[in-house]
């Protein structure tokens, strides 16, 4: 198998089988310069997910587990939370994030679910 063919199958089974909080995560580490720690990003991504914090630990533990981000253990603290290789090479779909919460998210803020893009811009997205 071909890398080409092997980083295509690694982008659709993200796109199919990370959650939409896992998708939400990674797109925020991608776009916002994330100089800190893991316990000191969890309070700012369960306001940007809207959710609790043992949901947050919970996404992110998957997605260490999965290769995708990397951050420091009992071991080795106060290491800055990174994307992996792997996790730099997915492209996430922005439609992919466009799920129910995100639709009541965008209902309550008068946007309408054609403008996806302008959507998570206004949630502080650095979308191009």
């Amino acid at each position: 198998m071909s890398i080409p063919s092997l980083l295509n199958v690694l982008v659709k089974f993200s796109n199919e089988r990370l959650t939409h909080k896992q998708k939400r995560i990674i797109i925020y580490l991608k776009t916002n310069s994330v100089n800190t720690n893991v316990t000191k990003l969890v309070p700012k991504l369960t306001k940007e997910l809207n959710c609790c914090s043992s949901t947050v630990w919970n996404n992110l533990n998957s997605l260490k587990r999965a290769g995708l981000i990397n951050y420091g253990s009992t071991q080795d603290r106060g290491r800055h939370i990174t994307i992996t290789q792997i996790g730099k090479l997915l492209k996430i779909r922005v439609g992919s994030l466009m799920g129910k919460r995100a639709t009541e998210d965008r209902e309550s803020e008068g946007s309408t679910p054609s403008q996806p893009i302008m959507y998570l811009k206004s949630r502080g997205h650095n979308i191009k």
